[in-house]
């Protein structure tokens, strides 16, 4: 079953015996102007407003600017069209504000969705 906890903002499911399993968690470091993301489990449309929260957060100038967003997508689940538009849209908010920003080990499925969708020529994926 999956919800969505209203006070927190936060998508989850419930695991064994209802303990509260977040269906994206997202880990984040950052050193030296680099900032560093992985995405662990869903990016879909309850989860996208988590990750653009986090994105939006990291890219803000502040006294240590950001000049590289790193994307680690090695451990996605899953993506769905949303969650590719929220990369896109990462993407031009990234350049808007002089930010690269790197997408890195997607799965084969996932390198197949950015090939057909000509996102693998947008966006700078290894």
């Amino acid at each position: 079953m999956i919800t969505r906890d209203l006070d927190r903002d936060r998508s989850f499911e419930l695991g064994p015996r209802g303990a509260e399993v977040p269906l994206l968690d997202i880990r984040v470091q950052r050193s030296m102007g680099t900032v560093d993301i992985d995405l662990i489990g869903d990016l879909d449309v309850s989860t996208v407003p988590e990750l653009w929260e986090t994105l939006a957060a990291v890219v803000m100038v502040g006294a240590d600017p950001v000049h590289t967003v790193a994307i680690n997508v090695s451990r996605l689940n899953y993506s769905d069209s949303t969650g590719l538009g929220c990369l896109v849209m990462a993407h031009k908010r990234c350049m808007a504000s002089g930010v690269k920003l790197h997408l890195s080990q997607p799965d084969v499925t996932l390198q197949r969705l950015f090939e057909v969708t000509g996102l693998d020529q947008l966006l700078d994926i290894d």
